[in-house]
């Protein structure tokens, strides 16, 4: 059994490129709250933190390794993406729609439409 606590960050990211669903589950633990924060500071409804904080980790749970070999941590490269993502148009065009009611309701989670 793997004690992931006691893994550096370049064993996380081997185990996150195999597809670990533990290590990245590890991996959202860890960060998530500390990210979270960014964001919220950021952005102005929960909602709208809540689906980048959950987009970050997508992108990092598909492409963390090349990510992180750019900045050799794993938390400053969860914040690169967040920047990242609120400086796309397709990521701020989702939150803006959400906050007019506007997003076609079968593309939303959780929609009753």
């Amino acid at each position: 059994m793997i004690i992931y606590s006691n893994l550096d960050c370049h064993e996380l990211v081997d185990l996150i490129e195999k597809k670990d669903r533990n290590a990245f589950l590890f991996i959202y633990d860890k960060y998530s709250p500390g990210i979270y924060g960014i964001i919220l500071s950021k952005v102005q409804y929960p909602v709208d933190a809540e689906e980048i904080l959950r987009k970050t980790f997508m992108v990092f749970y598909q492409n963390g390794s090349a990510a992180f070999c750019s900045y050799k941590s794993i938390f400053i490269c969860l914040y690169n993406t967040v920047e990242s993502l609120l400086k796309s148009k397709s990521m701020m065009y989702i939150i803006r729609c959400k906050k007019e009611n506007t997003f076609p309701g079968f593309l939303l989670k959780n929609s009753n439409n």
